[in-house]
């Protein structure tokens, strides 16, 4: 296929799984990099965000910690049953790997995602709360 994501909820599971073993706070955003690893970012209570790479082996390392100016938890994060709706809706819309998803505090698109088709192309997709799609964007 690609070399880069998964198609698997199972594997961004054990992944996001992982990084919540390695820092505190709930997850909000995994992103697939080129070298095979993943980053995820947690947020937790007081606002604060930590980012942990997660290597193939489902080896999590912290790679910075951050104070949010916002200081709270966030509204939308990306627990089990999330991410697998996520993964569902996203290769419903779009056949591929999955490279990103992401939750927010959007109202109208809390949560999106980012699928790699085997032509290459780069799909973002933006969910409602339901997990319907609310809009596209197609980067050639």
């Amino acid at each position: 296929m690609t070399g880069i994501g998964t198609d698997s909820a199972d594997e961004l599971v054990e992944i996001a799984d992982a990084a919540r073993g390695a820092a505190d706070g709930d997850v909000t955003s995994i992103d697939a990099k080129r070298d095979g690893t993943w980053e995820v970012q947690l947020t937790a209570a007081n606002g604060s965000e930590t980012e942990v790479r997660v290597d193939a082996d489902l080896t999590a390392t912290v790679i910075s910690t951050e104070q949010d100016d916002d200081d709270s938890a966030p509204t939308n994060t990306l627990d089990e049953a999330t991410i697998r709706a996520l993964v569902d809706a996203a290769l419903a819309e779009a056949d591929g790997m999955i490279t990103d998803l992401d939750a927010d505090n959007d109202e109208v698109s809390p949560y999106d995602a980012s699928v790699l088709t085997s032509d290459r192309r780069s799909i973002d997709i933006d969910f409602s709360a339901d997990f319907a799609v609310v809009g596209t964007d197609i980067d050639d």
